[in-house]
């Protein structure tokens, strides 16, 4: 394993957490106070924004987030003593916090493109974002315009290398995003820890997919892809493949709000607990019930508080597999940790994928991959695994990654790493004929 990964990045220590509230604000705005959360946080953690309105890029996401970005911030005060200060609307956050920026980068909603690029110069330079609409407020507040990128590129992809060859070398080598500039929720994240940013998607304009492509060749491998980059299942499957091809992995994470807050929140684990054996005799039909992508940190961070999944009252009346990213105890503690300790006896958490979304069978190497999967699977108290790569089924599509992974599965369920394995998403195979 690499001497350092993002994993293990040094967290910025935790302070008294100012509540911004976002509620009715425009889409540029969110993106002011996101990159002015991701800048505050870099050094202490110090911003906690809830919005009640976020839709999304997809039509799935047009969702609000208050329930759980209000329930984790409860929490973190009741039962782990985050000091909480006052609420306050954005011009009040800015009017508190904004002269701590360097300055601010422009950014154009007519090029979005710009958008990417504007948040990997706020991470390098500790800067705010804004379109011409919010710089007169950062101008009365005194703060130097640093870059002003309208007009600067006509495309996507003269972005995305023009920055790759001015800008890369400068940011965090621990890991690089790809983000949808309709999303703001993630780049508080990207901003405290410096992340290159860009955006294009396998099924979208070839040529900026070509250039995002070379962009993971030319990164090193055994390193998170933060962000998101599909539309729809078979474009994801096109995503992740060449994500994997480059021996990276994704952690969906797009549609995250306050990830730079909930790392910061580090109570310790609760212990492992022990399930019920359900045995595996023949001559009887089993059936388990879980729900899947919890890989995707929108799953535990926001759909199963805020949907009330995991509130509802009967939850623990019936066998469960809840899907986590194994990954949730470093990316978010606080939030893995509650999980744990409210869990019942029939509720079983099942490590979804690995420490992030590949197709395992597709990594050149997937030594770091696996160990550092099993490494996060015990740090997460879980002992189950769910796979979703289609080559482990269907070995003809690369019968040399399929052998390998398997070999190294079933070698830690020998040594006591594993417990189980469950894999399958979609029905791949034909249908059976109909009943009669």
């Amino acid at each position: 394993m690499p001497a350092a990964d993002f994993f293990s990045r040094p967290i910025p220590p935790l302070g008294e957490l100012t509540v911004v509230a976002l509620a009715g604000e425009t889409y540029t705005r969110k993106v002011l106070a996101v990159s002015l959360q991701g800048m505050i946080n870099q050094s202490r953690v110090r911003l906690y924004l809830v919005d009640g309105d976020i839709g999304g890029w997809r039509w799935w996401e047009a969702q609000g987030e208050a329930q759980s970005q209000r329930y984790w911030l409860e929490r973190y005060n009741a039962v782990f003593g985050v000091a909480l200060g006052p609420e306050v609307l954005l011009d009040q956050a800015l009017d508190s916090f904004a002269t701590e920026a360097a300055g601010y980068v422009v950014w154009n909603e007519a090029e979005p493109w710009t958008l990417n690029a504007a948040t990997t110069e706020a991470g390098l330079w500790g800067a705010l974002i804004a379109t011409e609409a919010e710089a007169a407020t950062l101008d009365a507040l005194g703060l130097p315009r640093l870059d002003d990128l309208a007009g600067r590129w006509a495309t996507a992809e003269a972005s995305i290398r023009d920055t790759f060859a001015t800008l890369y070398a400068q940011t965090s080598p621990l890991a690089v995003a790809i983000v949808a500039p309709e999303e703001y929720r993630l780049r508080d994240l990207l901003i405290q820890n410096r992340i290159f940013t860009i955006f294009g998607r396998p099924h979208g304009d070839y040529s900026t997919w070509l250039a995002v492509d070379e962009v993971l060749v030319a990164t090193p491998g055994n390193q998170p892809v933060l962000g998101y980059l599909a539309l729809t299942g078979g474009e994801e499957y096109s995503a992740v493949e060449a994500i994997s091809a480059t021996g990276k992995f994704l952690i969906p994470s797009d549609s995250s709000s306050n990830l730079s807050v909930h790392a910061a929140v580090r109570p310790a684990l609760p212990a492992a607990r022990s399930l019920a054996d359900a045995g595996c005799s023949p001559g009887r039909l089993r059936v388990a019930i879980a729900i899947s992508d919890g890989d995707n940190l929108a799953v535990p961070v926001n759909r199963y508080i805020g949907f009330g999944y995991w509130l509802a009252p009967e939850r623990g009346q019936f066998p469960l597999g809840w899907s986590l990213t194994p990954a949730l105890a470093t990316l978010a503690p606080g939030i893995a940790a509650t999980y744990l300790a409210n869990r019942t006896d029939r509720d079983e958490l099942v490590g979804m994928i690995g420490i992030g979304y590949a197709n395992q069978t597709a990594l050149p190497d997937p030594t770091y991959f696996l160990a550092a999967t099993y490494d996060a699977l015990a740090a997460s108290r879980m002992s189950s695994l769910w796979l979703i790569d289609l080559a482990l089924v269907v070995r003809e599509l690369n019968p040399e990654g399929h052998d390998r992974v398997w070999a190294a599965v079933s070698a830690a369920y020998a040594q006591g790493r594993l417990d189980g394995v469950v894999h399958g998403y979609n029905y791949f195979g034909s249908l059976p004929p109909e009943p009669a």
